[in-house]
């Protein structure tokens, strides 16, 4: 599968504390936490990438990290039900808003029980190659992804070129995602911008159950 990420894509990071039922260990940028029925402190991004949306975390499973989606918001129906049955992957159907205006993105997503997200933002200058251990890498540079159900646990590799990541100025962020996702966030947003990248992704795998 083959696909082309629309950005600038305005990204946001937030200590929480969550419940996940990953059968994972979920990771912060220094230190890993095994999340069983237990509560630990674990980075979550929100990512808006014109259409879809996503909402994910950060794990390892069998040394091999990953991301953990708590949702992947589409606007295709057809898209949600192929991402649930053939990817495991928790896809919500949600109705997208986006203008540009120059250089600023003005982004919009409506689910049908009314909850949603509006966030405007102007990208900026690039920031230097993403180093090996620096949070930035952390935080992008993941090639696998992870899904569960009924203690399955499946894994998919995807590939795409580093990201060109930006500066940017958030001018508005409204959010119910990661409340919707049961996540308590404690510190404030860091945002980040990137320009398209070509991403390629392959079947999932069951690798546990």
């Amino acid at each position: 599968m083959k696909k082309k990420v629309n950005s600038p894509t305005c990204l946001g990071f937030s200590t929480i504390h969550a419940t996940p039922r990953t059968y994972a260990d979920v990771t912060t940028y220094s230190t890993a936490f095994h999340v069983g029925g237990k509560r630990a402190a674990v980075p979550t991004w929100l990512s808006f990438c014109r259409t879809p949306c996503n909402v994910r975390t950060y794990v390892l499973h069998d040394g091999v990290p990953g991301v953990w989606f708590f949702s992947l918001d589409a606007a295709s129906r057809l898209a949600v039900l192929g991402g649930r049955n053939l990817w495991n992957l928790n896809y919500v159907n949600a109705r997208f808003k986006v203008k540009t205006e120059a250089d600023s993105v003005d982004y919009r997503l409506t689910r049908s029980d009314g909850s949603g997200a509006r966030i405007h933002w102007t990208p900026g200058a690039a920031l230097p190659p993403s180093e090996s251990g620096s949070l930035r890498h952390f935080l992008t540079e993941r090639y696998y992804l992870y899904a569960g159900r009924n203690e399955r646990i499946w894994r998919g590799a995807v590939w795409h070129e580093p990201w060109t990541l930006r500066e940017v100025e958030v001018h508005e962020l409204q959010d119910d995602l990661i409340a919707h996702a049961g996540i308590e966030t404690e510190d404030g947003p860091a945002f980040m911008a990137a320009d398209p990248v070509d991403v390629l992704g392959w079947k999932n795998l069951r690798v546990q159950g």
